[in-house]
């Protein structure tokens, strides 16, 4: 499967805009793990008021850091299919 793929694919050696973007969500979706992880940690080892108010914050705060990413990371992309225009 691999080798087929591997024939149909262009031979670049640079990352597209598309390697970029896929990149940088793998990254936010750690850190949303991450913060989960930590709120997970707090509620056994601290208190369970702290957990939420943490867990209220990773939430809002990794939405809109979602969000702004998806709407930069589509403006960038309908730029780039315009200037090719």
């Amino acid at each position: 499967f691999k080798f087929v793929v591997g024939q149909g694919l262009p031979k670049i050696s640079y990352n597209t805009y598309l390697d970029t973007y896929v990149l940088i969500s793998f990254i936010v979706l750690t850190i949303i793990a991450l913060g989960v992880a930590l709120v997970g940690f707090l509620e056994k080892n601290v208190s369970e008021i702290t957990a939420l108010d943490i867990d209220r914050a990773v939430l809002y705060l990794s939405m809109g850091v979602f969000v702004i990413w998806h709407i930069i990371s589509g403006h960038i992309a309908f730029r780039k299919i315009n200037d090719r225009k």
